[in-house]
């Protein structure tokens, strides 16, 4: 469905719930299983070349990003009292949710085109020396053009008080019956 809480006609309250652990790598690479797993991926033969063309309901590099985004940027003291990054598939959209908010100085409005203030360097650092991250503050702008690429809507960030949301739409209208 399109909200939390709803269940579907059998009620099912979700279709598929997993909870992920392990190290950051780790959990990158469930989480992107997740979504991979749990979407639709569409198949055509490109006219040309006769090759079979995979397209992902959503893009797999945007995904990624914002997942590990949430893992790197997420506040991890004891105000958040060891909650979660949810990653909640709807029927018209994907959402990553990290405790913290944004950081430090930056604005939502500034996401991608400025340098961000970085709350757990060191992560960021081994993240990238294990070539899991580039640490060049390309994450939004990628995900941005992913979605474009795609033809799908713009994504959506927001800070909300104690959280911070990506959103990616996959472009369904979801008809309410």
């Amino acid at each position: 469905g399109t909200e939390m809480g709803v269940t579907d006609a059998d009620g099912n309250r979700f279709k598929d719930s997993k909870r992920i652990e392990g190290t950051i790598p780790e959990m990158l690479d469930g989480a992107l299983a997740f979504v991979r797993n749990n979407t639709r991926t569409a198949t055509k033969i490109d006219p040309i070349t006769g090759e079979r063309i995979d397209i992902p309901q959503y893009p797999m590099d945007a995904v990624r990003e914002a997942v590990l985004n949430a893992l790197v940027h997420r506040d991890y003291s004891f105000h958040t009292e060891g909650m979660p990054i949810q990653l909640i598939i709807y029927s018209d959209r994907l959402e990553v949710i990290n405790p913290g908010g944004l950081y430090g100085r930056l604005t939502v409005d500034q996401l991608g085109q400025a340098q961000p203030d970085t709350r757990n360097p060191v992560l960021i650092t081994a993240m990238e020396t294990l070539d899991k991250a580039e640490n060049r503050y390309s994450g939004i702008p990628t995900i941005r053009y992913a979605m474009q690429k795609q033809g799908l809507p713009a994504p959506q960030f927001i800070d909300a008080r104690g959280s911070f949301k990506v959103i990616l739409y996959n472009g369904e209208q979801v008809v309410q019956v």
